[in-house]
């Protein structure tokens, strides 16, 4: 709506003045937010409307899969990761898609990752996410490549699966011609062929019984099914081979007997052995160890061994490897918001009057810990929340009501209890009193802003725990209020007022139709999400947020495509 408005006043301005000056060419749009460069305050700005004023990526990400090899992907599990590997949040495949909420600093790099077959795929934004899995047409011809790595030594740990690993049993190989490699054999330890054009023969390499295929120019397919165990780790190794399709690949399968991942090694030595490590993947009971051969090819001493996974000490369902709370039974992940580093949330307090612009009237540092169940249910969320500044004249509470990740309410209560500083908001549905006056909440009265008193930031921590099975995710929206009169909320552009909001305050002062934007754009308040280890420091009191970050205006006037690390790069002598 507020766009709506916004761009009719502007159009019956341009009206207007074509009627009184006919001779003025028309504005160009492109001219509408434009501004003077070196501005000295905010209110200078004429700011896009739907500019967020947050400087973070942030919001829903649809990652929709495909795959051309049919995989069945359904209540199979995405991650998202870090550039080291490390899982920052994992959703489960629903209609072919993993819906995920993101929340990260502008400047981090995070990927999609597949685990059941290793395919990743850089975040670049939120929105909608086409991610093709590798199929196995690329593997054989070696068109993609996986982060999985070869491993030159021996393993020396496990139990070898194959029955019948090198071949020397002619009862061991049998013909097959309705095997492929999206569905696995007999589980008999025996070997099985497309085609009958194979031999066992002896080569004078290792002076042993190879598999061999014929002089016909055909091209087929071997392989043999085990039974495995989901979460264990395995190589797979070959002492000899030659022009073995290049890779040997191991398919996954789940009880049903659908095809639902593979793993294979990056390359493949031509004529000697090597090894390929990697994990069986969740949901995973069978495997199929396979390749494709041609004329002249040959293979021995095919092995899969296999370490079992670390037992499941809680019976969750999840290996004690891969559980953060392996003697818990109703806990197993956690994941934070912001899915990385910290949040920042600074706000002036005259809503629906202008302030002055230095963002100090309140200055929180914000992180939430997620932890959830073995079936990814909310279980509860930590709160641990710095009050780094307190500019304000007015007596200012601190709220927070939990939406879902489209900024909407739930339509009902998600919270079981909460323990530690907060308290429950009776006014509100899932809401949440941190405080309800920061200057009484202060172990030590402190303003940190450069006029009047400074202390280290007093620290406010609880615990919300959530309805068993309610909910996967959930997205907090902070808001600061009048101590003396509760219904008056300040919130971020793009979260609206609570249920207990005075609506008659908004569109009025200089409240653009409640939005908590000025008419040119302006905010009341700015999140900033910062890399982990990275503080942000607010301006100095009276002191424009513009005259103590330079590059905020170009971040502002460009809808965040520039000067991304504005936050970076403070005048060192304007900010506390």
């Amino acid at each position: 709506m507020k766009t709506s408005l916004f761009n009719f006043k502007k159009a019956l301005i341009a009206t207007a003045v074509i009627a009184i000056v006919s001779c003025q060419k028309e504005k160009d749009t492109q001219d509408i937010y434009s501004n003077t460069p070196g501005a000295t305050s905010l209110s200078q700005l004429n700011i896009d409307p739907d500019f967020n004023w947050s400087s973070s990526m942030k919001g829903n990400l649809k990652v929709s899969l495909t795959s051309a090899d049919n995989l069945h992907m359904e209540g199979e599990p995405v991650h998202i990761i870090n550039n080291a590997g490390k899982v920052l949040e994992r959703v489960n495949v629903k209609n072919g898609v993993a819906n995920f909420y993101i929340h990260l600093p502008q400047s981090a790099e995070a990927y999609v990752y597949y685990p059941n077959t290793g395919d990743s795929k850089k975040i670049n934004g939120t929105g909608t996410m086409n991610m093709r899995l590798t199929s196995i047409s690329d593997i054989l011809s070696g068109a993609k490549k996986t982060s999985f790595a070869t491993k030159k030594s021996a393993a020396t740990v496990g139990i070898n699966l194959l029955s019948n690993s090198s071949f020397n049993l002619a009862s061991g190989v049998i013909t097959d011609l309705a095997f492929t490699y999206n569905a696995p054999t007999a589980i008999d330890g025996k070997w099985h062929m497309g085609t009958s054009s194979y031999e066992l023969s002896t080569t004078t390499v290792l002076n042993d019984t190879v598999l061999k295929m014929s002089l016909d120019g055909k091209t087929f397919y071997w392989g043999q099914s085990i039974n495995v165990v989901s979460g264990s780790s395995f190589t797979i190794s070959s002492s000899l081979w030659q022009n073995v399709g290049r890779r040997i690949v191991v398919s996954f399968f789940d009880s049903n007997d659908q095809f639902i991942g593979y793993s294979y090694p990056v390359s493949y030595g031509v004529t000697v052995g090597g090894q390929h490590a990697g994990t069986v993947p969740a949901n995973a009971t069978k495997a199929l160890i396979w390749s494709s051969a041609s004329t002249n090819a040959y293979i021995d001493d095919v092995k899969f061994i296999s370490t079992p996974a670390i037992s499941d000490a809680d019976n969750d369902g999840v290996a004690d490897n891969l559980d953060m709370f392996p003697n818990d039974p109703n806990r197993a992940y956690q994941s934070t918001f912001p899915t990385v580093g910290n949040q920042y949330l600074a706000f002036e307090d005259l809503w629906p009057s202008k302030g002055d612009f230095d963002f100090n009237d309140m200055v929180l540092r914000n992180q939430v810990v997620f932890t959830k169940d073995a079936n990814n249910y909310l279980v509860d969320a930590t709160f641990t929340i710095d009050l780094n500044a307190v500019g304000a004249g007015i007596r200012n509470g601190l709220g927070i009501v939990l939406l879902n990740t489209n900024k909407q309410a739930f339509g009902s209560n998600i919270v079981a209890g909460i323990s530690g500083y907060g308290s429950d908001n009776n006014n509100i549905e899932n809401g949440i009193v941190v405080f309800d006056d920061a200057f009484a909440a202060q172990s030590t009265y402190y303003t940190n802003t450069g006029s009047g008193p400074s202390a280290s930031p007093d620290q406010f921590q609880f615990t919300v725990t959530f309805v068993p099975n309610t909910v996967n995710s959930i997205l907090p929206d902070f808001y600061i209020f009048r101590r003396d009169d509760v219904s008056h909320e300040i919130h971020l552009d793009g979260f609206a007022a609570t249920s207990a909001a005075n609506t008659n305050l908004m569109n009025t002062g200089d409240d653009f139709n409640g939005t908590y934007n000025t008419e040119d754009g302006l905010p009341w308040a700015i999140e900033i999400i910062t890399p982990a280890g990275f503080s942000f420091r607010h301006p100095l009191e009276k002191t424009d947020i513009l005259e103590s970050y330079p590059q905020f205006q170009l971040w502002a006037t460009t809808n965040g495509a520039s000067n991304l690390l504005w936050f970076e790069n403070p005048i060192s002598s304007k900010v506390y």
